[in-house]
């Protein structure tokens, strides 16, 4: 369902609040803008439904055109209803000095929603909104192990230009690693369990719980950004048996590498 948030009088905005799971306007939107990544997407809010998050995602729209938006994560945990907006909020180049109203109307979905905290992790490219939020009260929070550094490569630029830059021992290795026998090829959705195999046995090796938790939700995911072609499953692999793996996600004109994993017996093979 849809229905009216608030209405700012003096620029005539308007913003609004959707409880809904697809929404191909916003889908669209986001893809089209260098800020706009896969978690502010419906497609992720569906893949996090399946660890039982909620989804609440606030629009902002003058005489009818879609100028941004913020899609808040929420659910109960231990300490009360707890929420997070990932990668955003996100807005028009144009419009950025809209933010302090944004940060107004999140504060009141936070309060309408019951959420006894919130966290705002802005998008990659976007240093300024960190200074606003630092300006409207808000501070750094260490209690998720967010990892807040994101290494950028520009894919416009040649194989040889993008090769040339990598470390030299990488390259050595790389090369070793095709002398011993090791190939690549594409996974399928058959290849899900396999992956989640090979990340969890990594996520025990470093002591830790794998995120997401379970095959299933690597399945939602696959569902939802399969059908546009957006996921793509790698494996290296030795003889027919598997080595290593990861899922890319791309999403408008970004692609990022989200998960991975690998087998120890794979570390001499390089």
């Amino acid at each position: 369902t849809r229905f009216p948030m608030s209405q700012i009088s003096h620029n005539k905005l308007e913003f609004t609040i959707s409880r809904e799971f697809r929404d191909e306007e916003w889908d669209d939107f986001l893809s089209a803008l260098p800020s706009g990544q896969f978690q502010q997407s419906s497609l992720w809010a569906r893949v996090k439904a399946a660890e039982s998050w909620n989804c609440a995602r606030m629009l902002a729209r003058r005489d009818g055109r879609l100028l941004g938006g913020a899609q808040l994560l929420f659910r109960p945990s231990r300490w009360g209803m707890i929420g997070y907006i990932s990668k955003g909020p996100v807005l028009v180049e144009a419009e950025q000095d809209l933010f302090p109203e944004f940060l107004q109307e999140i504060r009141s979905l936070g309060s309408s929603l019951g959420l006894k905290s919130w966290i705002v992790q802005p998008p990659d490219d976007s240093a300024w909104q960190e200074r606003a939020l630092s300006r409207s009260g808000y501070l750094p929070a260490r209690v998720m192990g967010v990892v807040d550094s994101t290494l950028f490569l520009d894919l416009s630029r040649s194989w040889d230009d993008l090769v040339g830059n990598i470390n030299r021992s990488t390259r050595q290795r790389a090369h070793q690693a095709e002398r011993k026998g090791i190939r690549i090829r594409e996974g399928s959705e058959s290849d899900v369990g396999a992956f989640y195999e090979l990340m969890e046995t990594t996520c025990r090796r470093q002591r830790t719980r794998p995120n997401p938790g379970s095959a299933e939700t690597l399945l939602e995911l696959w569902r939802a950004f399969g059908p546009g072609g957006g996921v793509r499953l790698t494996f290296a692999e030795k003889d027919g048996s598997l080595l290593a793996g990861q899922i890319c996600l791309i999403f408008g004109c970004r692609v990022t590498g989200w998960k991975k994993g690998w087998r120890s017996s794979a570390y001499p093979l390089h």
